[in-house]
């Protein structure tokens, strides 16, 4: 599988992917993209659709934005007409299937913690899915209820220790970080932090 564009949340004005939830509402918006009936929009985006998400002044969370590959190029979300975008290689009458929906503001009333990262750190890239928290230098995790923030944790420093204990570890079976945290990821996907040692033994 190809890596997978995330969806992105936007705290103190800078942009962060989001990585993991313990709410998979966060990770699948279906219910609230029923009319518009998602397509694969590319193999980096199977799901048809990604989101930019931000904290209104409520510090509530919000889908502020969201991009989607659909057949209804004239479905209301929210309210909200979509922008179609113009590709004279596709559609009836240039217009393609990718539809984006600008300033849409839909609260999105989630229980649990999102973690969001920046600083991605190139040389742990994993060519399949969504990358995995270790491959960022800043992890920070927030906490929700019925959507309205409650709590922020940075989690950075802990993940650069975890990160130590992969590097040296995929050192000593002679083989590149980024295949060891393939082999992992799936494993700690839950944004609970779970030391790498908790989870699997000493080395």
């Amino acid at each position: 599988m190809t890596a997978q564009i995330p969806d992105s949340i936007e705290i103190s004005t800078k942009r962060h992917s989001i990585v993991a939830s313990t709410d998979g509402q966060i990770f699948n918006l279906l219910a609230y993209l029923s009319p518009l009936k998602p397509k694969m929009l590319s193999t980096a985006c199977y799901r048809g659709y990604f989101a930019s998400f931000a904290l209104d002044s409520s510090k509530s969370l919000i889908i502020r934005d969201i991009k989607v590959n659909s057949p209804d190029v004239n479905a209301l979300l929210n309210d909200t007409p979509p922008y179609c975008e113009w590709d004279y290689s596709r559609g009836e009458n240039g217009r393609s299937y990718a539809v984006s929906y600008e300033g849409l503001n839909l609260r999105l009333p989630i229980n649990g913690t999102v973690r969001a990262c920046r600083d991605f750190i190139n040389s742990m890239y994993v060519h399949g899915g969504f990358q995995h928290f270790t491959s960022f230098k800043t992890v920070i995790d927030l906490s929700f209820e019925d959507g309205i923030l409650i709590g922020q944790k940075d989690l950075s420093e802990e993940t650069s220790n975890l990160r130590t204990i992969i590097n040296n570890e995929a050192r000593r079976q002679g083989k590149d970080s980024y295949l060891f945290v393939w082999a992992f990821s799936k494993k700690t996907d839950h944004p609970d932090f779970v030391s790498f040692r908790n989870l699997h033994g000493d080395f």
